[in-house]
């Protein structure tokens, strides 16, 4: 059973709003660092430099190097902003391919950096246009601002020596990759900030499978992000590590990741003092937009909505008028609920054009123009 999320382990409850911003929402953050994802340190200011730019159908692209760290090679940064638009709200999120996948122009580089499946591909310059759904992004009035995820944080356990280097220029020494991640997706907040082309008061973080979790930790962390989406998500991110599902992610199973997370983390979920409904609870006032697939099973899309439904007290106590679905929304029925929202459609765990639809309208209905 999940406890309480609105009982700390120690027995101090949040009993009113200003309790859970001072005392309540400092001590989860805390918890979910030092059991779970690992400590993430102030970030200096960042320096950036934009070096190209073109066209696009509904906008434009422009390809920025940004520096996030004393003594680390800068990050490459893809910004596409919609033609016509004075301050664009923005979606905001790491990509699991290079940004030469999402915009194909020559001037866009492949990145370097470690994935999942090794280094990036040429040939998978403008494969993801699809999946990010670019150009439905723009036509909405919308920008999208993404980085290529194992850049400057390899997705493997034996990482080369750029990432020891920046741990041992300061960078947290417990921080798994997901805590990595989330703290450059907050750099990527941090150039979109000073941008007066961009809407700051309606950023929305978007992430899928592992850069999901990364997602929610960083809107968790970074108020600055108005709104999140987390797409298959699963373990370790909103589904939980005490309740899952038949055929779902265990804890134990996705310690096979040991890169990802806190060393302490271990296989028990009971010992663990902190659970998803409680990262979820970090993120309230703000809206939640959670998608899966139907065939996607080990994400737990069952369990997911239940990390919903325990998170939403904190959502009341906050007086919001937060209300997750009380059942699975049907297939392809768009997002269901209000503020807590969940949708959930046909096929396999990938980032698609139907779960952008879902997102598309989530966030026309929370953060309106």
């Amino acid at each position: 059973m999940l406890p309480d999320v609105l009982t700390l382990p120690d027995g101090r409850r949040a009993v009113d709003p200003t309790t859970w911003r001072e005392v309540f929402r400092p001590a989860l953050l805390e918890l979910l660092a030092s059991h779970v994802y690992g400590h993430a340190p102030a970030a200096p200011a960042i320096s950036a430099e934009r070096l190209a730019g073109g066209e696009l159908k509904h906008g434009t692209w422009e390809h920025w190097r940004i520096t996030v760290w004393p003594g680390v090679k800068p990050l490459a940064v893809l910004l596409c902003l919609p033609r016509g638009v004075a301050a664009a709200p923005c979606y905001v999120g790491l990509n699991f391919l290079g940004n030469h996948s999402i915009v194909g122009a020559n001037e866009v580089p492949q990145p370097s950096g470690i994935s999942s499946r090794g280094a990036t591909l040429q040939s998978d310059r403008g494969r993801a246009g699809y999946s990010w759904c670019v150009e439905g992004i723009l036509k909405r009035g919308w920008g999208l601002c993404t980085a290529f995820y194992g850049e400057l944080e390899p997705d493997t356990a034996d990482g080369p020596a750029l990432s020891r280097t920046w741990r041992d220029g300061g960078f947290a020494a417990d921080a798994g990759a997901i805590s990595a991640w989330a703290w450059l997706l907050s750099r990527l907040v941090d150039l979109l900030v000073r941008d007066r082309r961009v809407d700051a008061s309606r950023l929305v973080s978007v992430g899928h499978s592992r850069l999901g979790k990364t997602a929610l930790l960083a809107t968790a962390r970074d108020p600055r992000l108005a709104m999140v989406v987390a797409n298959g998500s699963g373990s370790g991110g909103a589904g939980t590590f005490r309740e899952t599902s038949p055929g779902a992610e265990t804890l134990a199973q996705i310690l096979s990741f040991t890169h990802w997370f806190h060393p302490r983390l271990g296989p028990d979920a009971q010992a663990v003092p902190v659970d998803m409904h409680q990262l979820l609870a970090c993120i309230a006032p703000r809206p939640v937009l959670l998608t899966n697939a139907e065939d996607d099973d080990w994400a737990d899309q069952c369990g997911q909505l239940r990390t919903l439904q325990a998170a939403a007290p904190a959502w009341r106590l906050l007086g919001s008028g937060a209300t997750p679905p009380a059942a699975m929304p049907a297939l392809g029925s768009g997002p269901d609920g209000k503020v807590l929202r969940y949708a959930y459609r046909v096929g396999p765990h990938c980032l698609c054009p139907a779960d952008w639809s879902a997102i598309f309208a989530a966030t026309a209905a929370e953060l309106p123009g």
